[in-house]
């Protein structure tokens, strides 16, 4: 099933992923937003032991649904290659985390 995209200020005329990217805003000026938020296959904590490139995948899959395994894996390899400067592609840092919120992590 293809998830639609449709825009912020007319709800009635809907396009796919690809389209909505190709034309970056919808006709009427509107943002593009998903006609509904799918529900990731997997929990929580699958997710937790992912890599960033699976992560990615998977929920890129669920929103990009006009797009084709290897599209997307290649997509996803080529954003998140060697051009970062860590290994980590999204590190977390604590450092800003003021006492209060250091708690609640």
């Amino acid at each position: 099933m293809n998830l639609l995209y449709k825009s912020t200020r007319d709800a009635e005329k809907t396009v796919t992923a690809s389209q909505a990217i190709l034309k970056g805003l919808a006709d009427d000026g509107g943002l593009f937003v998903p006609v509904s938020i799918p529900k990731l296959p997997v929990s929580l904590g699958e997710l937790k032991e992912m890599t960033y490139q699976e992560i990615a995948y998977t929920v890129m899959k669920e929103f990009l649904t006009d797009f084709t395994e290897e599209e997307l894996k290649s997509c996803i390899a080529k954003a998140y290659d060697s051009k970062f400067d860590t290994e980590e592609i999204a590190p977390v840092s604590y450092t800003h985390l003021t006492l209060p919120t250091i708690l609640l992590v």
